[in-house]
């Protein structure tokens, strides 16, 4: 009992009056002698084999360590594991958990079950990149060791982390350097442009995108991009009375931009179950709000997967994120065709139903679009299609 209560005063102890807890845990990345703070949703990190972890570090051999709190309501006993690669410590109200030099080989190295209060309690994670190979570590727990329940990511609303002047001035760079590559400054202002290599930055492609996109979502985002997503670097290109006209016309322009027709798909019947667990082992809820959830700040929504993709398009980008644009923040999960297929008709069963209405060809109309886009890009013709080397979901059974 005395241990406990011991715990529970150290931890209060941490807490400042002045200071509520925000959302989040408090990283500090730590390449040689550079030193870069920040705040992540959860447990997690990906860092490709020689890349920076920060776009404010050197690319190197690292040091990782989260910092904050897990709120519970209820006191009880909770497990915890880790996957990845590379050396992990983790720490829950001071007591050490887990503390292994290597988990390498994506092995998932699995430790005791520890009682946590009703509240907040401290955990701390430092994690080591490895020698050779990506970093890679998520934390899973189970709530109910005992039943036993499968292990899953820490929800991230359950994450908080007690701000400061450190973490406050990382946000405002942080938001400061966004704001300089959405907004182009370097294109009127002479920089250097040293460690953004986002300045290099091109849009997606728009190889076969009509055969990709719907077109009535197309002409959504060109009429308002961040009315459909509030973090999207497009701006808002068309203004006046003939917006939405001219959105229509570009979109109608894009939607003939297609790949040779593909041959008959026969598709499988989807196993929503497995498409939900892996729903679940993925963490998607920690970058979006699921269909039929309500919307979250800082969260893009999936209610729109059916008015975006059409019928196996969203198996493709489930895959490979990267093909159209090598800058997107979806990361690539190795998945099969098999379980992208899954995902996608859960997905796709939650989300409202959309039938893409029937629209003539207008021949005025795709002229528009076409001499309103730029000439780079206007100058796109029949592109082959850009698929990734696999079947598709109809030869994953």
């Amino acid at each position: 009992m005395r241990k406990f209560a011991l715990i529970f005063l150290v931890a209060a102890a941490n807490y400042s009056p002045a200071a509520e807890p925000q959302p989040g845990l408090a990283l500090t990345w730590r390449v040689g002698e550079a030193t870069v703070a920040t705040v992540v949703p959860n447990l997690w990190l990906y860092v490709p084999a020689g890349q920076s972890p920060s776009p404010f570090a050197p690319a190197g051999q690292f040091t990782a360590t989260f910092e904050g709190f897990v709120n519970i309501d209820l006191r009880g006993d909770y497990s915890f594991h880790a996957t990845g690669k590379g050396g992990v410590k983790l720490e829950v109200n001071n007591a050490v958990l887990l503390d292994l030099k290597g988990i390498g080989g994506g092995a998932e190295a699995k430790i005791k079950t520890v009682r946590l209060n009703k509240g907040a309690n401290a955990i701390k994670v430092t994690y080591a990149s490895p020698g050779k190979g990506d970093a890679q570590l998520r934390i899973f727990w189970s709530e109910r060791p005992d039943k036993p329940l499968p292990h899953e990511p820490i929800r991230s609303g359950q994450l908080t982390h007690l701000p400061g002047a450190p973490l406050a001035r990382a946000s405002l760079v942080e938001n400061g350097r966004e704001i300089f590559i959405e907004y182009s400054c370097q294109r009127c202002h002479a920089s250097e442009g040293a460690g953004i290599p986002e300045l290099a930055m091109s849009g997606p492609g728009f190889a076969a995108i009509g055969d990709r996109r719907h077109r009535d979502w197309m002409a959504e985002w060109i009429l308002d991009p961040k009315a459909q997503r509030k973090t999207a670097r497009m701006p808002k290109l068309l203004h006046g009375e003939t917006a939405p006209a001219d959105a229509a016309a570009i979109a109608a322009y894009l939607e003939t931009l297609k790949g040779p027709p593909n041959p008959a798909v026969e598709y499988p019947k989807p196993d929503l179950e497995a498409g939900e667990e892996l729903v679940s082992q993925l963490n998607c809820a920690g970058c979006h709000t699921l269909p039929g959830a309500a919307a979250v700040d800082g969260k893009l929504s999936l209610n729109h997967v059916n008015r975006k993709f059409p019928e196996g398009e969203l198996v493709d980008f489930l895959r490979a994120p990267d093909t159209h644009y090598a800058w997107t923040r979806m990361p690539k999960f190795a998945l099969t065709a098999k379980e992208a297929w899954d995902i996608s008709q859960w997905l796709r069963v939650k989300a409202p139903a959309h039938a893409e209405p029937k629209i003539d060809e207008d021949i005025a109309a795709i002229a528009h679009g076409k001499k309103l886009l730029p000439p780079s890009a206007a100058s796109i013709a029949i592109i082959t299609r850009a698929k990734i080397n696999s079947p598709h979901p109809s030869s994953a059974r």
